[in-house]
């Protein structure tokens, strides 16, 4: 019964279960080996392992060495997340996914200690598309112009999820270079760990969609076709204020700003913001604060060409001493 399925429907159903299950599945028959070792999208995570044996490191590597051993199609789609601590098995598995230089998906969570170093084999990654990286060290090139090679042309959605980036041998521009060079980036959601940077910019005339988990500095933004954007920010609220060039927030679409430490800053929007019609803000101050902050906002209104009758607005409280402000037109 099993000779008898189509290849695409073995191949379906072997990228249904879990990794393990299906490298168990694939010795039912030939045709069921044959598709495993051409399935293209594998996943490799040692949490599958750690339920069953405290010994899960070894049995994870021997496990993952079987399967790559016996791949012999190009991967478009890898995912690896792990706790192991051996950075040449790690840094083997990347490069054996990148072979044929043909994959389109990337995931990779590295969850020990120490951060794992993303080899820079990365950029060489020429199909990519979707790119995921936790709790990682990320190294770019340090000028994209003398590394013809060394770009992500095809990437159009990037997460960099408690990434660090590398110091002090990484200029502060780098992760200007790093987005601007994806010419086709269209979301971006960073948390990177760079507290020592005194100004970070984020210049692109692709991105669409942008999320910043954690802003220690001044942020420089230079995005003409941004619509949704959504930033933590850790300092001042004046740091917001070098904001520029974001002047396509279209309507129905919302910019967040959350964790502002709201003190004696005015909360301003630069004119740029022409279609802008929601507006959420997250903040510590007390409520009198945000009825100050929600006045400022509701002047803003013939400021910003898009916004069409009476701003309605709340205050409330959330979890702890966070308070909440959310602001919209009718």
């Amino acid at each position: 019964m099993f000779e008898d399925l189509p290849t695409e429907l073995t191949e379906l159903i072997l990228m249904k279960l879990s990794m393990r299950d299906a490298f168990k599945a694939s010795t039912v028959s030939k045709n069921w080996i044959q598709a495993w070792n051409s399935t293209p999208k594998l996943v490799l995570d040692d949490e599958n392992f750690m339920r069953f044996d405290n010994n899960y490191e070894s049995m994870f590597i021997e496990f993952a060495e079987r399967v790559l051993s016996s791949h012999k199609s190009p991967i478009l789609q890898f995912h690896l997340s792990t706790r192991i601590e051996n950075k040449m098995k790690i840094n083997r598995w990347l490069f054996f996914s990148m072979r044929y230089n043909k994959i389109k998906e990337l995931h990779l969570e590295v969850r020990y200690a120490r951060k794992y170093k993303v080899p820079q084999r990365l950029f060489s990654c020429h199909e990519l598309v979707h790119l995921k990286l936790v709790k990682c060290k990320l190294t770019p090139p340090q000028d994209f112009k003398g590394y013809k090679d060394l770009v992500l042309p095809s990437l159009r959605d990037m997460k960099l999820e408690t990434v660090k980036l590398s110091l002090p041998t990484l200029p502060p521009d780098s992760i200007t270079n790093l987005v601007s060079e994806c010419h086709q980036l269209k979301k971006l959601d960073v948390m990177i760990h760079y507290p020592d940077y005194q100004e970070i910019q984020i210049v692109s005339t692709s991105l669409q969609s942008l999320k910043i988990g954690r802003c220690y500095s001044h942020l420089h933004l230079a995005c003409p076709q941004l619509i949704d954007a959504s930033i933590y920010i850790d300092t001042d609220l004046y740091y917001w204020d070098s904001v520029s060039s974001c002047s396509r927030l279209r309507k129905e679409q919302q910019l967040s700003l959350k964790e502002l430490e709201y003190r004696q800053t005015k909360v301003t929007l630069p004119v740029a913001f022409n279609h802008l019609e929601k507006l959420s803000l997250e903040t510590k101050a007390d409520l009198e604060e945000i009825a100050l902050a929600e006045a400022d906002i509701i002047n803003l209104k013939h400021k910003i060409s898009d916004l069409r009758g009476q701003l309605s607005h709340q205050a409330r409280r959330t979890d702890g001493d966070r308070q909440y402000c959310y602001c919209r037109s009718n």
